[in-house]
């Protein structure tokens, strides 16, 4: 009788364990996080986007509106608390992170090229169908001091990286630096880079090394981001 018993348990037992792994089976697949992003989950999700029903920004844009407005961003953000998990949209999956940056200034620890997940900030008007699009990330590696990156980057019909660039970065210190930027309505884009050296001379702060650069890029319909 108890041999029986144990057969039965046995049974009962094995069943049970086959039930779970088809309900196992069955987990639906999680939601893409700012730690995982798969390559698969990217290329479904992209196709989904309804550029129909993401606003448009008008031109003119600076560095000043952005800030006055937060870049309209639910995930806006500029200081280390803001280094969280996110989930993803799909127009944080078109973001390109690794983007050089160049200038003739002296902008130490930039941190550039930058491996951090950016965020979706602004639509601005169509080039041709291209989509313009502005991002925003921060990244502390190079220092505790940065300030919030923005990138504008470029993308074709068909969801295509064209042309991308660091438009507003900083870095908060002793000698520190900040580039700033704007936009015209006819796709003219300036850039100003500022780095400076603050010195204490009898009690009172000074600036040394201060070196200014602006340089100016023309946006074509073509997407590409040129120097003029």
């Amino acid at each position: 009788m108890r041999k029986i018993i144990f057969i039965l348990l046995a049974i009962l037992y094995n069943c049970n364990n086959i039930k779970n792994k088809k309900e196992t089976g069955n987990i639906p697949i999680k939601k893409v996080t700012l730690n995982k992003t798969n390559s698969k989950d990217k290329i479904v999700t992209l196709k989904k986007i309804n550029w129909d029903s993401i606003p448009i920004h008008k031109l003119p844009i600076n560095s000043k509106s952005i800030k006055n407005e937060k870049l309209k961003l639910k995930k806006y953000c500029c200081f280390p608390k803001c280094n969280k998990k996110f989930e993803l949209n799909a127009l944080d999956l078109l973001f390109s992170n690794n983007t050089k940056y160049t200038t003739e200034a002296n902008h130490y620890n930039n941190g550039h090229p930058s491996r951090k997940q950016g965020y979706f900030g602004l639509r601005l008007p169509d080039l041709n169908n291209n989509k313009v699009l502005l991002y925003t990330y921060y990244d502390n590696n190079a220092s505790d001091y940065k300030s919030c990156t923005i990138e504008i980057q470029i993308f074709n019909p068909n969801n295509k990286l064209i042309d991308k660039k660091i438009i507003q970065d900083g870095l908060y210190y002793e000698c520190g630096w900040s580039r700033y930027f704007s936009i015209s309505e006819s796709y003219y884009l300036k850039v100003k880079d500022h780095s400076y050296c603050t010195e204490i001379n009898e009690e009172k702060e000074q600036l040394s090394d201060v070196i200014d650069k602006t340089y100016i890029f023309k946006i074509t319909p073509t997407g590409k981001i040129k120097k003029q």
